[in-house]
This record gives structure tokens, sequence and C-alpha cells, in this order.
């Protein structure tokens, strides 16, 4: 059934259409009579896509190869429904995403390596990529070799660490003896 009828003379009502798919028929019953269907009544209903939804940041843009960052994805046209966005980290799809808004959600990062593009995926429907939905995987430090390798038990040994992948920025490293933290960290290269 329409809602909505309104009659506003005796041939002319003006209705609003059900959801409904395919060519049906539009009929009118009046005090229990219902007109005759025929070629002239008919309705068609077309399949309206949803909107492409878009991503406009990421934030942070960075984060393990192990995965587990969790990330704020903003943009436009994102579902809000429990379970109807996903979020890509490249081909790997992120975990715990949630909409609270059509313009932002949070997702955590699957693991990945490299830069990848951060996708939305809505009703079918993919975010393009851009420059501004990438993601960079940053790797694990590791760790070459120690000198000296031996130190006084009650600590103040300065000790070089050699290796990759380490953070040059004031507070981006931290090292760590046996489950203890070292002091005066400080990386040049």
């Amino acid at each position: 059934a329409a809602t909505n009828v309104v009659c506003s003379s005796t041939t002319s009502c003006t209705a609003t259409s059900p959801a409904g798919t395919g060519v049906v028929d539009v009929s009118v019953t009046v005090n229990g009579q219902t007109s005759a269907t025929s070629a002239v009544d008919q309705f068609t209903y077309v399949h309206v896509a949803p909107p492409v939804p878009t991503v406009t940041g990421v934030d942070p843009n960075s984060g393990a190869e192990e995965g587990g960052t969790i990330v704020t994805i903003t943009g436009t046209d994102f579902g809000t429904a429990v379970g109807s966005t996903d979020v890509f980290f490249g081909a790997n799809a992120a975990t715990s995403v949630a909409c609270g808004t059509t313009s932002s959600c949070t997702a955590t990062s699957p693991a990945g390596v490299g830069v990848v593009d951060v996708q939305v995926v809505v009703a079918g429907q993919t975010s393009a990529t851009s420059a501004v939905d990438q993601f960079t995987y940053i790797p694990a430090p590791v760790v070459t070799g120690i000198d000296p390798i031996t130190g006084a038990e009650a600590g103040g040994t300065v000790v070089t660490i050699s290796g990759t992948g380490f953070g040059t920025a004031a507070g981006a490293t931290e090292v760590i003896f046996g489950g203890k933290f070292a002091t005066n960290v400080l990386c040049g290269s």
C-alpha cells in the first residue's frame, strides 16, 4: 500500500510509493471498489545504486607491520549500521571496524608491508584510491650487535646497539635490557 495518499479532486490523487522491484500495476480502491489494471497504470521501480564512499584521511597514516594499529578513517558515505562497512588495507581486511557517523570510522590495521591504500566498501561500492588514503607499514627494528657485551650489575655501562629500523626522533626508540628500560637512549643514524 502507498502512503501519504491525498486526493485533491475526484480525478487526481498523489501518493508515496512503497519499496518494490520491477514493473507493478497501480490500483485505486474507493469504498471497496478497486480499479481494473491496464497498461496505463504501470509503475517501474528502478535500482538506485548507493553512493560511492570516499576516503579523505587516515590517522595515523603508519603503523607496525604486525598490524594492530587503531586507525581513524575520515571521508563520506560510510555505513553506520554494524557490519555495513568493510575497510581494507591493500588486499587485507581490517578488523574491529566501527563507524560512528557517515564520515568517520575506526579500524584495526591487519598485518602488512610497504605502503598500501586504505579503502572503504559499503553496499558493494568501493572508495577510489588516492594519496590521502595511504598507510605505511613500519618494519620492526632489528638488532645486529651490541658493544660492549658485558657491564656492571649496578648498571651505568654505555652500550652501542647496531641494527636497522631505529627511530631518530627524540623518544621514538626505547631500549630494554631484560625487561628494564635503558636511560639516555640516543639514535643518531
